[in-house]
């Protein structure tokens, strides 16, 4: 637990704040419209952040909002230059003797245009304390969770730092040292040690446990909460862990779980990251939705040791709730009758509308991306083509905003409209086909399923090839008891992903299982271990 008096932790966090709003990180959204955050003038806010202890407020944190403070132009540093200079002096010294102002005037030409790639600051700085500095790697959105509010904060990056110092950022009793600045305590409850969780015919270097932890978190104010939380570990290839909330000791809190899981892919490690947190006083959740900055800093802690880590689009969003409109809501009859082809160049745009919401989408990126749409949907209409006219002819008539649904598939593969499938193209809908196959795995209402809306994620898949049978194995929780998720539960199917390779997104509409970590493999016909598959169920959904 954490020496720094609580007094000064709470005004070092405010004082954060306060400079984030400064420099424009909320957008138009003020701490001062939330009344449970008083923040104080700029240069108030510098000399409380200045005075902070290290080991409260890291390196990274400090330059962090520096930098988000060069890209404004440093404001109002007529009236608070000295105070400027105090903060970039707790930070300069250890960035190759860089005096205070030769730092300030550093981030100030690196966010002008010159790049991080040329400033001084991050060449003489641990990797860790300068990624995501110009990147956006915090996704907030609010959502239901058992008709609660709470705030979704979503976080998912690729890095080459050693995967064993992400798995000890997973793993929970790391917090308070990995991330000061969030957790002052997370203690386990009643043992020395967690309690290790049999698996039958487990591997040599699996480890498994669960246990309840007290866990004392710093959001302006101290929140305690009891959690129940379980950790797996698959030697050097996963690490994942997920949280669940016990019992409120100071009734503030009704709702929060997530999760935090590293994957090995192709030499990189594809981590993400999950908080939901619901307050019973629901002011606090406007609150919760400037965390950004402190979570920012939690998840540059799990890329120590590293050199290079970017950023990636959320492929987990609550069921019902997107941060922009998507192309693919409404339109999974459309998905499940072309399959793989529609599901591609839908996720293409989708794509492209998550970064035009983002800001800093040029021309030039515009087109390239519409290369990249119009040359698979021209290559896919021309597969779906033979599916028949009739639908064409509908949307002529009434256009897309009337709901068109696909022919409507029967046994034997041929659609109500006459036309038979074209050789060599894939229907996820059409005729019967092995349970969890890719794109046929799960139809909408199957036995055992409650009619709602799917939850999923995209995995990344190392050499997967286009044609290539999937098949999923039942999903089971990392949890105690071992809740699962029968394989026909659960349908796969082939994504393209933001870097251009190839990947899986996986889902099920299943809502009798509790929220969890689940996993699995996929195989392809062979019987052959594709990747590892990881679902967390949130039981959220979007508002």
């Amino acid at each position: 637990m954490s020496d720094v008096p609580r007094s000064s932790a709470y005004d070092a966090q405010r004082a954060l704040v306060g400079l984030h709003a400064l420099a424009g990180t909320y957008g138009g959204k003020e701490p001062s419209g939330v009344s449970r955050i008083g923040t104080a003038d700029a240069g108030t806010n510098l000399r409380t952040l200045a005075a902070a202890p290290l080991d409260l407020v890291p390196a990274s944190a400090r330059i962090g909002v520096l930098y988000r403070l060069a890209k404004a132009g440093y404001p109002q540093a007529d009236q608070f230059e000295r105070d400027y200079e105090a903060l970039a002096a707790t930070v300069s010294e250890s960035r190759g003797g860089m005096s205070p102002v030769e730092l300030l005037d550093d981030l100030r030409t690196a966010s002008a245009g010159a790049g991080l790639s040329a400033s001084r600051t991050v060449a003489s700085s641990p990797h860790h304390e300068v990624a995501f500095l110009d990147q956006d790697v915090c996704s907030i959105r609010r959502v239901t969770v058992d008709g609660r509010d709470a705030v979704w904060i979503f976080s998912e990056f690729e890095t080459d730092a050693p995967f064993e110092s992400v798995a000890q950022w997973v793993d929970p009793r790391n917090w308070p040292d990995r991330s000061p600045l969030l957790f002052r305590r997370m203690e386990i409850v009643g043992a020395d040690q967690p309690v290790a969780i049999a698996e039958v015919a487990a591997a040599g270097d699996l480890e498994h446990w669960h246990s309840v932890f007290h866990e004392e978190v710093q959001l302006v104010q101290d929140v305690n909460t009891l959690l129940h939380c379980d950790f797996r570990r698959d030697g050097s290839r996963s690490a994942g862990m997920t949280y669940e909330l016990t019992f409120s000791p100071d009734d503030e809190i009704n709702v929060d779980r997530g999760f935090l899981l590293v994957t090995e892919v192709d030499g990189a490690r594809h981590v993400k990251a999950l908080k939901i947190v619901g307050f019973v006083d629901r002011g606090w959740n406007d609150v919760a939705e400037l965390v950004c900055p402190i979570w920012t800093d939690f998840i540059r802690q799990a890329v120590r040791g590293g050199q290079h880590s970017g950023s990636l689009p959320p492929s987990h969003t609550p069921p019902g709730g997107s941060a922009t409109p998507s192309l693919t809501e409404g339109l999974e009859p459309w998905i499940q009758f072309f399959g793989t082809s529609a599901m591609r160049y839908l996720q293409l745009f989708d794509d492209v509308t998550s970064r035009v919401s983002r800001g800093g989408y040029s021309t030039g990126d515009l087109v390239q991306d519409g290369r990249r749409y119009w040359s698979q949907l021209a290559k896919d209409w021309a597969r779906a083509w033979t599916s028949g006219t009739g639908a064409i002819n509908t949307i002529a008539e009434q256009g897309l905003d009337a709901g068109v649904p696909p022919p409507t598939p029967t046994a034997g593969g041929t659609s109500t409209s006459g036309a038979t499938q074209a050789g060599g193209a894939r229907f996820a809908a059409a005729g019967p086909q092995p349970a969890a196959a890719a794109g046929g795995g799960t139809q909408p209402g199957a036995a055992g399923t409650e009619r709602e809306e799917a939850e999923g994620t995209t995995i990344a898949v190392s050499g997967l090839t286009e044609g290539e049978a999937l098949s999923v194995s039942p999903l089971v929780s990392i949890e105690a008891g071992a809740a699962t998720i029968p394989a026909v539960e659960v349908t796969v199917d082939r994504v393209a992903l933001p870097n251009g390779s190839t990947g899986v997104h996986v889902q099920t509409r299943n809502r009798t299982v509790p929220p969890g970590l689940y996993v699995g493999e996929l195989t392809n016909a062979a019987g052959q271990r594709l990747a590892a598959v990881q679902l967390y169920l949130s039981r959220a959904t979007g508002s």
